[in-house]
């Protein structure tokens, strides 16, 4: 432990992360368990899943897995037996600049 440690963690890619997903397909219902995959491997699974009305789209969050870091690459989930293309969110998906909350 200490400096020598945490200085090594942090020159690490991040191995594992949760991340947040949305899929454009309205009629699409998720609701935990569903597998994400990155360039078409698996690397995770949604832990929860639902409909944001804010945003008009589903959504479901999930951790990703994977040795050579987490942000990079094409992300799919497999809902229902469907591989849908999936949009990974870096910023919240509502309100991203927190202009309801400061206005």
């Amino acid at each position: 432990m200490g400096r020598e440690a945490l200085e090594a963690a942090q020159a690490r890619p991040l191995t594992k992360s949760l991340m947040t997903f949305a899929v454009d397909a309205p009629e699409t219902v998720m609701a935990g368990r569903e597998t994400i995959l990155r360039n078409g491997v698996a690397v995770g699974y949604l832990t929860s899943g639902g409909y944001g009305f804010s945003i008009g789209k589903s959504i479901g969050l999930g951790y990703v897995r994977h040795d050579a870091g987490v942000a990079a690459g094409s992300y799919a989930l497999v809902v229902a037996g469907d591989v849908l293309p999936a949009n990974l969110a870096t910023k919240p998906r509502f309100d991203p600049e927190a202009a309801r909350i400061k206005g």
